[in-house]
């Protein structure tokens, strides 16, 4: 909830999905950040989120 609040503080979606693929690639990247100190798909998933959560608010 945190990492939502931050987005939100700062004008930004917060990146969340339910679906199952989405969310083991959430943890591989957090793993990732934490282990190796990489934020490439930290990053790369937010932005993907994020995206797919503009397209849903575009078409409404």
């Amino acid at each position: 909830m945190l990492e939502a609040i931050i987005y939100m503080n700062n004008n930004l979606i917060p990146p969340f999905s339910t679906k199952d693929a989405d969310i083991l690639e959430y943890r591989k990247a957090l793993i990732d950040f934490y282990e190796k100190e990489d934020y490439s798909a930290y990053i790369r998933f937010s932005i993907d989120r994020m995206n797919d959560r503009m397209n849903i608010f575009q078409n409404i």
